[in-house]
């Protein structure tokens, strides 16, 4: 398989009105798996019969991987931080606001897209962290696919409110 992640720090960096370059492929992946401001996975070939070349493997290859410090203000698709594929992740003191919203479904808190989002991952803190949007509550910014990780720790989350303006 190659070389994997291991103590990688995302530290004190403003990202704002953030976007993936979607229409190509190759150059940014389109799968909405790999689609975030700060994302970790492990993506390998894609041998289905699918336009999009590559795939997440599922496999916990990442180690050891702090994001803190960070300003996260106003994205246009999937979560703002996207973990998968990770052991020993820590996420703390980021200031993440304004998500947007997924206009496929109603208007609700599950209409915008998480601060937040861990699937496929093992032991991972979230701690301190500041949110601002129109979630409804902590478990709609933090969002964990309980079949698929294992000790996830949230304490400290700030949720601040603020109504869906159109964009």
């Amino acid at each position: 398989m190659g070389w994997m992640p291991r103590s990688i720090e995302i530290t004190g960096n403003t990202f704002k009105r953030s976007s993936r370059c979607i229409p190509d492929p190759f150059h940014a992946g389109s799968a909405r798996s790999l689609s975030s401001v700060i994302g970790a996975a492990v993506i390998g070939p894609n041998r289905t019969e699918s336009d999009e070349p590559f795939q997440r493997l599922l496999l916990r290859g990442i180690h050891n991987l702090t994001i803190s410090h960070n300003v996260i203000d106003t994205w246009f698709r999937g979560p703002a931080i996207n973990i998968g594929d990770a052991t020993g992740v820590s996420i703390q003191n980021n200031t993440i606001s304004n998500p947007p919203q997924q206009l496929s479904v109603p208007l609700s808190a599950a209409s915008f897209a998480p601060a937040i989002a861990i699937s496929d991952a093992e032991t991972v803190a979230v701690r301190d962290n500041d949110l601002t949007g129109g979630w409804l509550s902590i478990a709609d910014a933090i969002r964990v696919e309980a079949n698929s990780t294992k000790r996830v720790t949230v304490v400290g989350t700030q949720l601040h409110r603020k109504n869906a303006s159109p964009r």
